[in-house]
This record gives C-alpha cells, structure tokens and sequence, in this order.
C-alpha cells in the first residue's frame, strides 16, 4: 500500500469475507497509508461481508482521515451485494452520519438490510451535508416497503417518489442536495 497513486480499490468479486476485508481496512489505517492516500473509490461488491467485517469498514471510516475525515480523498463506497445485514446498515449509518467527504454509497442487492437498518439509513442521510446518492434496490426494501413509505411520508422536508419499481426519496429536499435511489 506505498503506491500514493492508487485512486480506487475495486476487489469486488473476491469473496474476501470479514476476515478479508479487515485486513484492507486494517492496511488503509496505516498511519503510512493515511498519510500518503488518493484513495477516492473502494469498491468491495460481492464480498461477503457480515456485520463483523462492517464493523471494521465502520471503522475505517470513522477513525482515520485517509477514509472519512477532513483530509479524505474517499468520496465513494461500493457495498452491493456484500450480504449486509440489519446490524451491518446500522454501523454503516453511524458513520455516515458525521463523514463528510462521501458522495455516493452503493447498497444495492442486499436484502438482508431490512427496517431497521433502513431507518439508521434514513436518519444518517437526515444529518449527512455531503452524500448526494445512496444507492438502494428493491432487494433491500421488499419486506420493508411499508416501513420505508412510512417513514418517508412522516419525514418533514422529505419527498418519496415511485415509478413503477424505482423509488426515489428526496432527503432534504429544500435544496435537493441528497436523493437515495431505490431500484
């Protein structure tokens, strides 16, 4: 990880698991790494990444600049299909909530988010300045529909659209800074 030129780190596809991907994670928290990144895309698609390994992408997140503070390059996190649970949404949605340098987050595909961590979601975005598109599937929403409508109906501020089977919530509309696609 010397290589200050690397800009996106795609390991989609690699079945890194939770051990895996807190090995990365533990590497891009290297006071080296966090020094010297460009990082500005890392895409971890199809990883199986359980609450455990969330916990350590949270982490990453939280806890050094190169990934989520003032100093971060990181403006994109790519998550689909990494077989998020409930519990991994809502450490995801912790960090979310104060990172200011992410722009686009990809959840699509995992079914397992379900209400509850589609409300942590919901209320990061609520508090978040610089995510202008969260990006959800029916996938994560079809045993949730209700609650999603729901909470988006009874969020002042906020505007819920659907279009056949996609669905558009409008986070602080106001301004239209942030819009979280659902596919």
């Amino acid at each position: 990880m010397n290589n200050t030129a690397i800009q996106m780190l795609d390991l989609r596809n690699n079945s890194l698991g939770d051990m895996g991907v807190a090995k990365i994670c533990e590497a891009l928290r290297n006071p080296e790494v966090v020094k010297k990144s460009s990082l500005t895309a890392l895409v971890l698609w199809n990883n199986k990444i359980t609450a455990n390994g969330m916990d350590a992408v949270a982490g990453a997140l939280r806890l050094r600049p190169a990934l989520g503070g003032n100093g971060s390059n990181l403006h994109r996190i790519g998550l689909q299909s990494t077989q998020l649970n409930c519990q991994s949404a809502i450490l995801l949605a912790e960090c979310l909530a104060d990172n200011s340098t992410l722009i686009r987050v990809d959840l699509r595909d995992n079914p397992g988010i379900g209400s509850a961590g589609l409300l942590a979601l919901h209320s990061a975005m609520k508090i978040n300045q610089s995510i202008s598109l969260l990006n959800l599937d029916q996938s994560c929403i079809v045993a949730s529909n209700a609650k999603v409508c729901s909470f988006a109906y009874s969020c002042p501020g906020c505007m819920f659209y659907t279009f056949g089977c996609l669905f558009v919530l409008l986070v602080g509309c106001s301004d239209f800074s942030q819009v979280v696609v659902l596919h």
